[in-house]
């Protein structure tokens, strides 16, 4: 019999030689890089409260020691945040992706102007894929870009974009997109995230916690009824963290109120 929760990760596999490459490629190409134009993007998905709860099973010896999981029901669909913040401490604007299809007119219900504090889209899962990564650059990533660079008056300055290794962040016309606003992605070393990525664990567990407080009773939501409730848990930037914001310096873009992580 062993015990087992719905999700279980077997221990980082950090390698000290892909640590040490890493740190020379920073020192190589981000060292002189203001922190303005520094930034990391990751993407998480957002469930409703599930019946989750460690369990027991009965199994064969022969794999006891395996890394156990099960299935569990959810109430509704899946929603994805794709966030990204500069090493400065502001926030970009948030992709968030639904399962089922949001219109306009469904957000403006909901008091959320399509595109204004969001971008808000769908996709058959409700996870970011390659073509919804390219929509953040194009609709959010970019945009704020350009405007840091107008205030800093360095139109073409070099930008650095952290990632990790997944392959939507990799494809050709990610990076021919890139190449094309001079910024240079950077990936982490596999399993390294932890240790290295600004935006990860806590920021994305906060947020979690935050939307799954928000519903209050509320058992099931509707697509767009749960884009609000991402919406509400992104705005409430004293709750996303027990750390305050580090200020910007005072050449750079002013905050948004959204995802406020340190």
């Amino acid at each position: 019999i062993v015990r087992t929760s719905p999700r279980e990760y077997r221990r980082m596999r950090l390698q000290y030689e892909d640590v040490q490459t890493y740190i020379s490629i920073l020192k190589e190409n981000v060292h002189g890089v203001l922190a303005v134009l520094i930034s990391n993007v990751d993407e998480s998905g957002v469930w409703a409260f599930s019946d989750g709860e460690v369990k027991h099973f009965l199994i064969p010896a022969s794999i006891a020691q395996d890394v156990s999981s099960y299935g569990v029901e959810r109430a509704e669909s899946k929603i994805s945040v794709c966030a990204g913040i500069t090493l400065s401490g502001e926030c970009i604007k948030p992709l968030i992706v639904t399962k089922g299809d949001v219109t306009d007119e469904d957000l403006l219900h909901q008091g959320i102007v399509q595109g204004k504090q969001a971008v808000v889209c769908s996709s058959g899962t409700g996870n970011l894929n390659s073509d919804l990564f390219v929509r953040w650059l194009k609709e959010c990533y970019f945009p704020d870009l350009d405007a840091k660079r107008v205030i800093l008056k360095q139109r073409n300055a070099l930008a650095i974009l952290l990632t990790d290794n997944s392959g939507i962040h990799t494809t050709d016309e990610v990076k021919k997109l890139l190449g094309q606003h001079n910024v240079m992605m950077i990936s982490f070393p596999a399993d390294s995230t932890q240790f290295f990525q600004p935006q990860d664990c806590l920021s994305f567990s906060v947020l979690k916690r935050a939307i799954n407080q928000s519903r209050g009773a509320k058992t099931k939501l509707t697509s767009s009824q749960g884009v609000l409730d991402a919406f509400y848990a992104l705005k409430k930037k004293p709750h996303l963290s027990k750390q305050r914001p580090r200020p910007a310096p005072k050449f750079c873009y002013r905050q948004t109120p959204l995802l406020q992580v340190p």
